[in-house]
């Protein structure tokens, strides 16, 4: 079972998108700004049909930039894509053959080898398959004209066609290096996105769940639990809070539930336990997991004491605080809003504690109370009946 969170965002998506309009974009300038370049060099030299594929191609692209504007760019990149592809196919077939003056092959045709970087870059979005077969299609024109697989003379005669060609070949590798810097741009852009993300992500987990537990999660991406032997549960209540809760504002509840519980955190993070979760005015910690600690009873009886001398000097709450002792599973559950919890014999019985207990008192099972009995004062309470229980040792711990 793996976790919709480690899963791709639709935020990746989006800056796919954004980033391909914005290549797209930066391409129909390119184009407008080199297509008009050779366009006047083909009128001036009187090639009309070349000059009239060419003006053709500058307004496909102007035309690109409009629909990109009116907020369609992935119909865009189809216009670019396709019309830079005719006119390169119908170029080379214009002017790729020897000739009477110059017997050797033209160099448009080295464009099908821009094409193939072009389209992967655009269709990220196809398969695999179909993007590596567009672009071996793509090569292979460059093969078939380079060599002379594909022969003929060309159909329009070019003057100063080695200057062409010079040019032709420099424009090829400009933008050859250009795609390619483009790729380790946006590769490097990805990486520093992934690794923030990554970042905030584990920053995320490690709030809400104990660090070695949060590790585990990242690096196994499935539920899990394990068993404790030795280890301790309190549950904190507030007394009377629902009476409370009904006489007051929605918003001053919260607040003043996120005050107390703040501290409570702050008094849990100092003592270097594991909280567990809230559940409206209940509070739960544990002692001894995910890491192990002999200390584990002793040190949740002073959390609770402390508990108590924090609701007392700032806020009007009185708690009822249960601990008890033994062994419990724990482990994180859940798919898409999971949460590192415990279950067993152990939680239940240490929330009979918090529930039979006193306002402001520590109240303890047996079982906590023989692990802690020669370090903390402690009043036998005798055997008191618990829900669902029946009778059980209980202890109040003397402050």
């Amino acid at each position: 079972m793996e976790y919709y969170i480690f899963q791709e965002s639709s935020k990746w998506h989006e800056f796919r998108n954004k980033r391909v309009t914005a290549f797209v974009r930066f391409s129909a300038v390119l184009l407008i700004i080199g297509g008009s370049v050779w366009a006047t060099v083909f009128l001036l030299q009187q090639l009309y049909l070349i000059f009239a594929l060419a003006l053709g191609l500058v307004l496909l692209a102007c035309y690109s930039i409009y629909i990109i504007q009116r907020g369609n760019g992935k119909y865009s990149k189809h216009v670019i894509f396709i019309s830079v592809t005719a006119y390169f196919l119908f170029a080379s077939t214009f002017l790729d053959g020897p000739d009477n003056i110059n017997k050797e092959q033209g160099t448009v045709h080295f464009w099908f080898i821009v094409l193939a970087i072009f389209f992967y870059y655009l269709y990220y979005d196809l398969s695999p398959l179909k993007r590596d077969f567009v672009s071996v299609i793509l090569l292979a024109f460059f093969f078939l004209f380079h060599f002379n697989y594909i022969s003929f003379s060309p159909i329009v005669h070019v003057e100063h066609r080695d200057l062409i060609n010079q040019i032709t070949m420099l424009t090829v590798l400009l933008c050859t290096l250009f795609l390619t810097r483009q790729f380790a741009v946006q590769i490097t852009k990805a990486e520093v996105a992934i690794t923030e993300s990554a970042d905030r992500m584990q920053g995320l987990l490690e709030n809400i769940l104990p660090k070695s537990v949060a590790d585990r999660l990242t690096k196994e991406k499935t539920s899990f639990a394990d068993s404790f032997t030795e280890c301790s549960v309190l549950f904190a209540d507030i007394s009377g809070f629902t009476s409370w809760s009904e006489k007051h504002d929605p918003s001053e509840v919260a607040d003043r539930l996120n005050e107390i519980f703040t501290k409570f955190d702050e008094a849990v993070e100092r003592s270097s336990l594991t909280k567990i979760k809230t559940n409206g005015d209940s509070y739960m910690v544990v002692a001894g997991l995910p890491e192990q600690r002999k200390d584990h009873a002793s040190a949740l009886i002073l959390l609770g004491l402390e508990f108590h001398v924090i609701a007392e000097q700032d806020s009007n709450f009185k708690f009822r605080i249960g601990i008890n002792s033994g062994s419990v599973a724990a482990g994180v559950i859940g798919k898409k809003r999971f949460i590192y919890d415990l279950w067993g014999d152990t939680v239940n019985t240490a929330s009979r504690m918090e529930s039979s207990g006193e306002i402001g008192r520590v109240n303890i099972s047996g079982s906590t109370y023989e692990i802690v009995k020669d370090q903390f004062n402690c009043e036998y309470r005798g055997k008191v009946k618990a829900k669902h229980k029946g009778e059980i040792d209980m202890y109040f711990v003397l402050q």
